[in-house]
């Protein structure tokens, strides 16, 4: 075969590969050119040598069989359309006539099905459980979420049928995520929801967070979602339904134990992440923190002695005693077990006297306060051990005498700065 017979046959693939391209097969139409293309240049460039039993002559060779070789990196121009038009191929099978041009398409993406129902490109259109390519394609849940990436609604998506039934219509398709276009839509989807059983409204439900509502939403999983999915309490399960329709949606999705348990352990760990995130700020450096002031409480109670009326063995006589000797007085303590006279004694010589209720005995209580009064030492019944309550009933008692003796002179405020 000579140099004119492998250029023709390459043009003549190159026409033919040209004639036969469709939108699915661009990207394979493409791919083959090139190497035609690249085939073709090769061979104008290769010294081509006469066949042996061609005699030689003077004349120069033709333009198309020059001996001379094109200088390194130099490529040579090749005109397509000054070939000689190859003969027509019984095997050809032609371009037929309204078939799309590829490069006047202004969006190759156009919804419908191609290459005589060979696949179907169209856009994704969430329903409660998958979803759909412009109403002629079912996309199951299943194949939705195995999906990678998971489409929007109105994204671009291809489907093709991977098996058929015996009237030959498609049963199953392989989906191909193409393009990002996404729209609003009315479908909602809270995650990850435990099943719970209601004795009282014998029914499971899912309880869940939804922005438009101040509290959370309770509802009720219908029956035929609880046996297609067998569903059990505790089972965690996807919660789908249309915007103001909160209640009427249906079970999208049921995790299994192991699902659950993996996204159990994400959300623990995708949550301690953010808590160590938001607890890592930076500390000021020691020299520039403050010191910690811990001023020192004022004397209120300085040279006075303060009676404590509570039960044997008291838990809260130690921080009665802190509380009083901080402040410069000086704590007795009285219990349950101690008599009427050491009772009485003691508060002839107390300035204050506090009766804890929660562990006083009652006899001990009304004879502390009755002979306090008589007396005239100021009481008071404590249901707490609180400082600031302390402080604040014993500024009140002090001052509630003293105006009750006609006394000028009254204690000082405990809250009030000197």
């Amino acid at each position: 075969m000579d140099k004119d017979a492998l250029t023709a046959a390459l043009i003549e693939q190159i026409q033919r590969h040209a004639a036969n391209v469709t939108v699915a097969t661009a990207a394979d139409a493409r791919r083959e050119l090139t190497r035609l293309f690249d085939l073709l240049e090769s061979l104008q460039a290769v010294n081509w040598l006469p066949p042996a039993a061609a005699p030689t002559t003077d004349e120069p060779a033709p333009a198309l069989e020059s001996a001379t070789a094109p200088a390194p990196g130099e490529r040579t121009a090749i005109t397509v359309a000054a070939a000689p038009a190859p003969a027509a191929c019984a095997d050809e099978i032609p371009a037929p006539a309204d078939a799309e041009p590829l490069l006047t398409l202004p969006d190759p993406l156009v919804a419908g099905w191609r290459d005589e129902r060979a696949q179907y490109i169209g856009r994704f259109r969430r329903s409660l459980t998958g979803g759909y390519l412009d109403q002629a394609v079912r996309v199951p849940e299943g194949c939705y979420r195995r999906m990678v990436p998971q489409p929007e609604n109105g994204d671009w998506v291809r489907a093709v049928p991977s098996e058929y039934a015996a009237d030959g219509a498609p049963t199953r398709y392989d989906f191909t995520w193409l393009k990002s276009a996404p729209l609003a839509t009315p479908v909602r989807t809270a995650e990850f929801l435990p099943l719970q059983y209601r004795a009282d409204l014998r029914s499971h439900v899912v309880e869940f967070s939804d922005p438009a509502y101040e509290l959370p939403v309770i509802a009720t999983v219908r029956e035929e979602d609880i046996a297609r999915f067998r569903l059990a309490k505790g089972d965690y399960v996807d919660w789908s339904y249309y915007v103001g329709k909160e209640t009427t949606g249906g079970v999208a999705w049921k995790y299994s134990a192991y699902d659950a348990e993996a996204k159990r352990q994400a959300l623990y760990f995708h949550k301690r992440a953010q808590a160590a995130a938001a607890s890592a700020k930076p500390k000021p450096r020691v020299a520039d923190a403050p010191a910690p002031r811990h001023p020192r409480p004022k004397q209120v109670l300085r040279e006075k002695t303060v009676l404590l009326v509570a039960g044997d063995d008291s838990n809260v006589a130690p921080k009665f005693r802190a509380m009083v000797m901080a402040r410069g007085g000086e704590l007795h303590l009285l219990g349950n077990r101690d008599s009427t006279a050491a009772l009485q004694a003691r508060i002839r010589h107390a300035d204050f006297v506090v009766i804890y209720t929660q562990e006083s005995s009652h006899q001990h209580m009304w004879d502390a306060k009755a002979y306090a009064d008589k007396r005239g030492v100021p009481s008071y019944f404590a249901k707490t051990s609180d400082v600031k309550n302390f402080l604040n009933s014993y500024h009140r008692a002090v001052n509630k005498l003293a105006l009750k003796i006609g006394s000028a002179v009254l204690a000082p405020d405990p809250e009030r700065p000197a």
